[in-house]
């Protein structure tokens, strides 16, 4: 719906000037404008008119939709008591598929009105806005992503496995948290180019989840499946409905064997930049960065960022012999390796190996607690149509499309371990000094001990991928520059090596208190 434009307050807390809700960067300082616009769980804002200004802060914009107006202010304290609050209790699912808020938004505050309390949500699939014809004007659109059964007949035969390939990633853990029923409700299921997104989850109550009601739903997209993978899909609904496909492993086996066959018919190029900088205040440079890109044979192109951690007692030691330990294990990967566990397992033993090797380091110089040295790690490798990330740490992975900036990776930090424990909102435990503690890192302890995450997910779309080290993500920068500063990649309007310095200039004048490293992984799907 339509409402007067607003006059947000710019995220530099530094500037601190308003701005007209249509502008993309700030008039007085130029930082980009982030905008935050959160969708309201409850009975909806009927009590309140759409422009009205709630606690000063949240601007309505539909009975659904508020606009946060000051989104670089720490909330107020709430007290967060799971057990006796039913809306934080309501929350908790939201916060144990933390990693997955790619596809899940995440929980942003409670807000009262009238003695009714809400649930805000950020990350959630509503469209951004094009004020580029609004500039002049005095009105504002607010859209939802696009539902998945409305423009399921537009999409190719790959982008429907994909998107089937994704409900069926996303069951188990909804089914774990008992909101499994919220992948079968049409209205939910949202889609921002190749990604499957929900627009809030709903309980399960005393449903009982059966892979059977997936076929019943799928059969229903038939009519506008394409043809070349209508036999398939029709096959695999039979299966369902009668109970011949027993797991979703099964399941998701089925799906991934259909997906690399389709994949086959797609031409995927690729193109990488790295860059590593020491930034304005640091003495030494302790990340590292590797990229395949000087090697155009390659055939199965990676990507590497790494921060190393000890100072003086090594930290960029510890992050080129990751590195190294990582490139060599590799590249004696064969090509035409397809199987999506046999390439985790791969991905895997190369980051055992890469810790066992500076840990031996630690052992034989006698290195002890906080003397020991390590790095994290975070990696992208390409084996077309799939991407796959691994990282230890708190070293990130973005994915950006043409709608949005999504994070795979989820910090091994303290404040992560709290948010998926239920202890409170993400948005809130960043106020806690300690929280950036990290919890797993390579090199600090056996492999034992390690538990590095790896996914993958499909390449269906033009899309870059971007690798980081916290002097570039922290204080949410990733967030609230890619639209000025990735965005353009995709569009043909920037330089992928000119984007990364610039990513590197932006660190360094915002952040600036550590080493930042970026790796820019483009790439272009015909």
């Amino acid at each position: 719906m339509q409402i007067a434009i607003a006059s947000l307050i710019c995220s530099n807390q530094n500037c601190q000037a308003p701005n007209p809700e249509t502008h993309l960067f700030c008039q007085m300082c130029g930082t980009s404008s982030l905008k935050r616009y959160l969708w309201v769980v409850g009975r909806g804002l009927d009590t309140v008119r759409s422009s009205d200004l709630i606690q000063n802060r949240f601007l309505v914009k539909s009975s659904h939709v508020v606009l946060d107006m000051q989104p670089n202010q720490r909330l107020g304290e709430q007290p967060l008591d799971l057990e006796s609050d039913w809306h934080l209790e309501l929350a908790r699912p939201y916060l144990k598929l933390f990693s997955l808020r790619r596809h899940i938004p995440q929980p942003y505050t409670i807000l009262t009105i009238n003695e009714q309390r809400f649930l805000l949500l950020e990350q959630a699939p509503i469209s951004d806005c094009d004020f580029s014809s609004n500039l002049e004007g005095d009105a504002v659109n607010v859209t939802l992503a696009s539902p998945l059964e409305k423009v399921w007949s537009r999409a190719g035969a790959l982008r429907q496995l994909n998107w089937l390939w994704q409900i069926a990633q996303l069951w188990q853990p909804l089914v774990e948290q008992q909101v499994a029923s919220s992948l079968l409700q049409p209205e939910l299921l949202r889609v921002e180019g190749s990604l499957v997104r929900l627009l809030e989850l709903r309980s399960d109550q005393d449903w009982i989840p059966k892979l059977s009601a997936l076929g019943y739903l799928w059969k229903q997209w038939l009519p506008g499946t394409q043809v070349s993978l209508r036999p398939f899909l029709s096959q695999l609904c039979q299966h369902l409905i009668e109970g011949q496909i027993e797991t979703i492993d099964d399941l998701i086996d089925q799906l991934d064997i259909e997906l690399q066959q389709a994949g086959n018919s797609q031409s995927l190029e690729w193109a990488i930049a790295t860059q590593t900088d020491q930034g304005p205040t640091r003495s030494r440079n302790e990340d590292a960065c590797y990229s395949s890109d000087s090697n155009r044979s390659v055939e199965l192109p990676f990507t590497i960022v790494c921060d190393g951690m000890g100072g003086h007692a090594g930290g960029d030691i510890a992050s080129n012999l990751a590195i190294e330990t990582v490139v060599q294990r590799l590249q004696s990967l064969p090509s035409n390796t397809s199987d999506t566990n046999s390439i985790i397992n791969t991905v895997k033993s190369t980051i055992y190996d890469a810790n066992d090797v500076i840990n031996a380091q630690n052992d034989q110089q006698q290195r002890h607690g906080y003397g020991r040295m390590g790095t994290t790690l975070v990696m992208a490798l390409l084996k077309a149509p799939k991407l796959y990330v691994a990282h230890a740490g708190d070293s990130r992975a973005y994915y950006i499309n043409r709608t949005g900036c999504y994070p795979i990776t989820t910090d091994h930090n303290l404040l992560s371990h709290w948010v998926e424990m239920g202890c409170g909102f993400y948005s809130k435990m960043l106020q806690k000094s300690e929280g950036s503690k990290l919890c797993q890192a390579v090199g600090f302890s056996r492999s034992t001990i390690l538990q590095p995450n790896i996914q993958s997910f499909v390449i269906d779309e033009d899309c870059v991928i971007l690798l980081c080290s916290d002097g570039l993500s922290n204080h949410q920068l990733v967030e609230e520059c890619w639209q000025a500063e990735i965005l353009p990649i995709l569009q043909g309007d920037c330089d992928l090596v000119v984007a990364s310095r610039r990513l590197i200039d932006l660190a360094n004048r915002r952040n600036g208190r550590d080493n930042v490293t970026v790796s820019l992984l483009h790439c272009t799907v015909a």
